[in-house]
Formats: C-alpha cells, sequence, structure tokens
C-alpha cells in the first residue's frame, strides 16, 4: 500500500510538472520551472549533506584534551550492572554509580584492591573527581551524539567523542516518513554512533595504563 501511494504521488508530481511546463511560452521560463520542480524535493539534501561532511571532518570523532592517572575514579552509571566486568576492562581505579528506589538514591563504590581482587561498597555521595556523560542533541534534521569525560570540580573536559546522525531532508523525513508509517529514519551518520565500543574506547584513552 505504501509503495503504491509513493508511486501515485510521484507520478502526480511529474504530471504536474508538465502540466505547468506546457503552460509555460518562455524557454527561460521552462528551465526556471524544471529547475524549481527538480531543487524542491532535494535543495536541502545537498545541503545537509554538505554540512554533514563538513561537521564529520571537522568536528566528530575522539578528542583526548588531558590523561588521567588509573589511580583516579570515574562515575559511570553504565558500571553499576556489572562493576567488576567493568574495573577489568578500564585503566581506573575505581568506579561509582548510584541506584535509585523510589525517592531515595543509593550510591556505590568498587575498586580494584592490592591483591587484584575487587570490592564494593555503599558511600555517602560521589567522591570520584570524573564523571562520565552522555547527550543527546536532537537539531533536526541532526541529532548529535556527545560522550564526554569531564572534571566534577571546574567542568573542564579531559575527553570527548562526538558524531552525528542524519535522518535526510524534508522529503525523506516527513513525507516519506509518514507514509510509510515509521517515522524518521537514520540515513547517513559520521563514523561511531555512539555505541558500547565507542564508550569503551573514550574511557580507555582518557585513562592512563
Amino acid at each position: 500500500m505504501t509503495g503504491l501511494l509513493l508511486i501515485i504521488l510521484l507520478l502526480t508530481y511529474t504530471a504536474c510538472t508538465f502540466w505547468l511546463l506546457g503552460k509555460v511560452r518562455p524557454i527561460w521560463g521552462k528551465g526556471l520551472l524544471l529547475a524549481a520542480a527538480i531543487l524542491l524535493p532535494t535543495a536541502d539534501e545537498i545541503y545537509y549533506h554538505d554540512k554533514l561532511e563538513s561537521y564529520c571532518k571537522n568536528e566528530a570523532g575522539f578528542k583526548v584534551y588531558r590523561t588521567i592517572t588509573r589511580r583516579e575514579g570515574l562515575i559511570d552509571q553504565s558500571a553499576s550492572a556489572h562493576p567488576y566486568d567493568y574495573l577489568a576492562r578500564h585503566p581506573v581505579g575505581f568506579v561509582e554509580w548510584v541506584e535509585k528506589r523510589g525517592n531515595e538514591n543509593y550510591y556505590w563504590h568498587a575498586e580494584k584492591l592490592s591483591d587484584r581482587s575487587y570490592g564494593k561498597r555503599p558511600i555517602a555521595s560521589y567522591t570520584a573527581e570524573y564523571e562520565f556523560t552522555r547527550t543527546e542533541r536532537d537539531k533536526k534534521p541532526f541529532i548529535e551524539i556527545e560522550m564526554a569525560i569531564v572534571n566534577r570540580k571546574d567542568g573542564v573536559l579531559a575527553g570527548r567523542f562526538v558524531t552525528l546522525n542524519y535522518y535526510g531532508g524534508w522529503v525523506y523525513q516527513y513525507l516519506l516518513g509518514n507514509l510509510a508509517d515509521s517515522g524518521p529514519t537514520l540515513k547517513k551518520k559520521c563514523e561511531g554512533e555512539g555505541s558500547t565500543m565507542d564508550h569503551f574506547r573514550l574511557v580507555n584513552e582518557v585513562f592512563s595504563q
């Protein structure tokens, strides 16, 4: 059904274009009309593709501004499920996170011990100086994903990973997405997507061995 609607829409748009071309007499008028018919559904695609390529080239990717000794700890909510596995994979001295139970916050601290084992205990509040954050910013038709390791005291970045996802111009994102009843879908992106592997790499590059 969706495919039939798209075919009808395309045929209607083409028929209207040719009908208008028949009404316009001057050759230059026909040229302008034809150019407008081509650019109307595609002009923003050209602009956004250029903008995405510029972003991917100049801003996206990993950046390390300072390295941190492994004696330091990190606040990272992703460690809550398997803190010992987290410590085994990352060169951090300890990791902290919060568990929410109703209206209460329970803070936890897991660390590497001198005998190469691990320990876990509750704490009153965070003690780690650095925190891992993940932020998604809706910049239609883009979504920017940023992962960062930031100093909680002064807000200075130790490292960051950033990428941009593109969901298409107005025809692709709104018209075709609505006809397919699927909404906007990812069309193109910079390298990396804010995945677990990007998370892993960022922490391991910022914290020195």
